[in-house]
């Protein structure tokens, strides 16, 4: 029997009516799939609405502002809105909150709102939904936004604005078109406003607020402001409003002020008699001298007080602190500063440490840096009951350099020392914050990351140098991150050698050491001249919650011997080693010097010369039981290499002829004498030129 196997395929006919058949039934299907998805999607919207909207029923208060909407969510239910709504935005949908019946919703990427199921109201004015933003292309559209981004320096704002948690530089308020009434709040810096059809509510916290122009209307205060400027417009100081000064119009415009009740402020300056001011506060307003008019001027605004002081935003304006303290202490002062500063060349500051400074310095999260000329100058002299807050510090070259030079009194709260790569100084008792101090001294929050090297003597990272008279020193929740090397090193004090000759008392609290602190003599915390009372003074010191954290510490190990420094019948110091001869040396001379002009004391001073060894067979050449004779040469000889006074400027140059050092000075001729021997200090350095450990010689 035989069998056929006959396969037969589609013809095309066949195959268009299949094809026919699908295309009906998706078009039947999809239709109805899709509404089912997007009911799916309506429904859960409509329950995670309805859960952040029980959240806000259960705050009594009405939030005025999208940052004390979420809060309450957060709080009641436990929701990060902005969090949650970067799920949904995957999606194109957005959640927003609506600032007139205090509800949230959603709306579709077609711009369809979904609400919560018991919800019937919420408006159609885009101005009253804010949504969360986290970039630039964010703020486009026409909502109200809550800003979720991050730290940023600026931001430009069409809309209402909430900065919520982030730090911003600056929030640009522009439009000029439809008139709009709207919310915006800060968190610190500065907010302009340039709407000549708007009205504008501002909340929360500002250092300035600068309206160029603003409706009838008005812009109302609401918040915590330092210093208000309005150049158009009228400005209202609502009841919960505090402002430290208000400056109205200018030369050629004018502004009016209303204070209500519950407001306050405390200065106002008239542009000109044509700005008015309505105060139904019941408190006095005080009107800014003429005075006062003319030195505000030379900042970018404020009148130096607690409540409002001088604004700095430029180079210009710090140097104007300068200009006001260098003939005298003028008493305290306030400053804030409004942008990142680079104060440059210290020469102008650093004059021989003799002006005396009182101020509160706020640096609202900003950097201050320098540019030091020599070693570690410093930028205020003497300063004598100053605060400085929220302060970042660093430096424009490979120098490091010191925000003061002597404290009395001083606080030091969120003042942080960020030094990029690697710095060195020469001056001994460095330190990025001081050199000396006495009576009151408090580190809060203040951290150091950097990696420094001093070539002389002693140092620590906070206090550099020594205690001058009856001194309290407290550290709390302080850091150090990096490396710090040098002879004698510490974190925090470089030398109490004075302390036992006056009263005091060191706390430290919570603080940790998470770098590297090397030298031939270290402390964890306090050092002395000579090391003597590492040990005592740290046994001695309020210790609470300490630690090391990963840091180390440790001391150079050059055995006893292996270096030696003596001095030769002919007035120099011969070096002796039995190293290998791949190590290099360097020999620094130190020694007090006594001036007197006329047979008379006329002041002292320190030496510091630093003579650079090859190798061991070298001789240093010293001042050893040598006389100083003064040669006012100074402005026809302006290289000096390394021979240079730490102190106070005055340089030293050696006569071989005479076998003796000359003291060159800029302020007269003297006769000088060197107060007893010198002392020596012999630096070792591997082949890679790190610092190995060191041998002093007296």
């Amino acid at each position: 029997m035989k069998f056929t196997n006959k396969k037969r395929g589609f013809t095309i006919v066949e195959l268009i009516i299949v094809i026919a058949v699908i295309a009906v039934l998706a078009a039947v299907l999809i239709p109805v799939f899709s509404g089912l998805i997007q009911q799916g999607k309506d429904a859960e919207a409509k329950v995670v609405v309805n859960t952040l909207n029980k959240g806000l029923a259960m705050t009594t208060t009405k939030p005025a502002t999208m940052q004390s909407a979420l809060e309450a969510v957060e709080t009641n239910v436990g929701i990060n809105v902005a969090k949650l709504d970067e799920t949904y935005a995957k999606t194109g949908n957005k959640i927003l909150w609506d600032s007139e019946y205090n509800t949230f919703l959603f709306v579709t990427k077609d711009g369809e709102k979904v609400s919560a199921p018991n919800v019937d109201k919420f408006t159609d004015k885009e101005i009253n939904l804010w949504a969360v933003a986290k970039t630039a292309d964010d703020l486009k559209d026409d909502y109200s936004h809550y800003w979720y981004g991050g730290d940023v320096a600026a931001v430009e704002v069409a809309t209402g604005f909430d900065a919520g948690e982030a730090k911003i530089g600056t929030v640009n308020y522009v439009n000029a078109a439809s008139a709009k009434n709207v919310t915006i709040r800060t968190n610190g810096g500065t907010l302009t406003v340039n709407a000549p059809k708007d009205s504008v509510n501002h909340y929360g916290e500002s250092s300035y607020v600068y309206v160029q122009d603003i409706y009838t209307e008005s812009y109302h205060e609401h918040g915590n402001v330092d210093v208000v400027k309005i150049d158009k417009g009228h400005i209202v100081l609502e009841g919960a409003a505090n402002v430290g000064s208000v400056e109205l119009g200018s030369e050629t415009t004018s502004a009016s002020l209303s204070v209500k009740s519950g407001a306050t402020v405390t200065i106002v300056a008239k542009g000109n008699e044509n700005s008015t001011i309505d105060n139904k506060s019941g408190s006095e307003i005080r009107e800014a001298t003429t005075e006062e008019k003319e030195t505000s001027k030379q900042f970018e605004g404020g009148f130096g007080t607690e409540t409002s002081p001088y604004l700095v935003k430029t180079s210009e304006q710090f140097d104007q602190i300068y200009e006001m303290y260098k003939n005298g202490n003028v008493g305290l002062k306030y400053f804030a500063l409004l942008d990142n500063i680079d104060v440059g060349d210290l020469k102008k500051w650093d004059v021989a440490c003799e002006n005396t400074y009182s101020v509160a310095l706020n640096g609202n999260g900003y950097t201050l840096s320098a540019t030091p000329y020599a070693q570690a100058a410093p930028l205020f002299g003497i300063a004598t009951n100053c605060v400085f807050t929220d302060l970042k510090l660093t430096t424009a070259n490979d120098l490091g350099w010191s925000l003061c030079w002597q404290l009395t009194n001083v606080d030091f709260n969120n003042v942080d020392v960020v030094y990029p790569e690697n710095v060195v100084t020469f001056n001994y008792g460095f330190s990025a914050y001081s050199c000396t101090v006495r009576g009151n001294i408090n580190f809060i929050d203040c951290d150091i990351k950097a990696n420094v090297k001093i070539d002389s003597k002693y140092a620590g990272l906070f206090i550099g140098n020594y205690i001058q008279g009856d001194t309290n020193c407290k550290f709390v929740n302080c850091t150090f991150d990096g490396e710090f090397r040098g002879p004698q090193v510490s974190m925090f004090i470089g030398n109490t050698n004075n302390a036992d000759k006056c009263a005091h008392t060191f706390i430290v609290e919570n603080c940790s050491n998470y770098g590297s602190i090397v030298g031939t003599i270290s402390s964890t915390y306090f050092a002395t001249n000579g090391g003597s009372k590492y040990e005592a003074e740290e046994a001695n010191a309020t210790l609470q919650g300490v630690t090391k954290g990963n840091g180390t510490l440790s001391v150079s190990a050059l055995e006893n011997g292996a270096v030696t420094l003596t001095v030769g019948e002919n007035n120099e110091y011969i070096l002796n080693s039995n190293l290998a001869s791949t190590y290099k040396y360097k020999v620094s001379l130190v020694s007090g010097i006594s001036l007197y002009e006329n047979g008379e004391l006329v002041g002292s001073s320190y030496v510091m010369i630093d003579k650079t060894f090859t190798s061991a067979s070298n001789l240093a050449t010293g001042m050893y039981k040598a006389n100083v004779i003064s040669d006012n040469l100074v402005d026809e000889k302006q290289t000096y290499g390394n021979d240079v006074d730490s102190m106070n400027g005055r340089h030293y140059v050696y006569d071989s002829a005479l076998n003796r050092y000359i003291i060159e000075t800029n302020d007269g001729t003297y006769d000088g004498k060197v107060n007893g021997k010198l002392s020596a200090l012999v630096y070792v350095y591997d082949a890679s030129g790190v610092l190995v450990g060191t041998v002093t010689v007296k």
